[in-house]
C-alpha cells in the first residue's frame, strides 16, 4: 500500500471512531452502587462496582440488562433498574402536511354548552 493510500485508510478509521463516540449516549446510576459484570447474568463475575451519579456509555440493551462501556475500555453489564437512560429521541416534527390541518372548533351556545346539547335544569 502506499503512503497516500495508507493515510487515507487511516484518515477514514479515525472519522468513523470519532463519528461513533459523537452518538454515543451516557447513563447514569441511580442506585447506591452495582455491579458491573462480565455477561447478562447475576452469576456472572463481578468485573467493577460503580457508584450513584457515575456516568458510563451505554452501548446496547439485552432484556433487562444493559451493556456499558466502562472508563478503562472494557464492555461489562449493568441490570437496566441501576441506571437512566436518557430519552432516545424527541417527538418527530410535524409533517408539513399535518401542520395545515386544523381542528374543527366547537361552538358554545350561550349557556355554555356546546351547541345542541340540553342542560338539565339545576343540573349539569
Amino acid at each position: 500500500m502506499n503512503g497516500c493510500m495508507k493515510r487515507l485508510t487511516l484518515g477514514t478509521l479515525v472519522l468513523l471512531l470519532s463519528w461513533q463516540g459523537a452518538f454515543a449516549a451516557t447513563l447514569t446510576i441511580i442506585r447506591s452502587w452495582t455491579a458491573v459484570r462480565a455477561r447478562p447474568t447475576v452469576s456472572a463475575p463481578t468485573l467493577t462496582l460503580v457508584f450513584g451519579n457515575d456516568t458510563l456509555t451505554y452501548v446496547r440493551r439485552s432484556g433487562t440488562w444493559l451493556a456499558v462501556r466502562l472508563p478503562d475500555g472494557r464492555v461489562g453489564w449493568i441490570v437496566a433498574q441501576a441506571a437512566a437512560l436518557p430519552p432516545t429521541q424527541s417527538a418527530p416534527a410535524p409533517s408539513p402536511a399535518s401542520a395545515t390541518k386544523t381542528a374543527t372548533p366547537v361552538h358554545a351556545d350561550a349557556s355554555g354548552g356546546s351547541a345542541g346539547q340540553t342542560l338539565a335544569p339545576g343540573g349539569t
